[in-house]
């Protein structure tokens, strides 16, 4: 996943995610088809937090970025 703060997109897969990082995300409505925003991406490797379905997820970068979306 490469998106700038408040650049919106739908999740396409989630496949290259880390099978219990996937299991958390699925859990709270993070899924294949679900509209994702970024609301802050930090320089480098800091955090990032995205935002789903109404809630705010905060996840490392290098995890945000084997989020495979499409730029909607």
């Amino acid at each position: 996943m490469q998106l700038e703060n408040g650049q919106g997109s739908t999740v396409k897969n989630l496949d290259a995610v880390e099978q219990s990082l996937r299991m958390r995300l699925n859990s709270i409505g993070v899924m294949p088809g679900c509209k994702l925003c970024v609301r802050q991406a930090s320089f480098l490797n800091g955090p990032c937090i995205l935002e789903c379905r109404g809630q705010r997820i905060c996840i490392r970068k290098a995890e945000a970025q084997k989020i495979e979306v499409q730029v909607s």
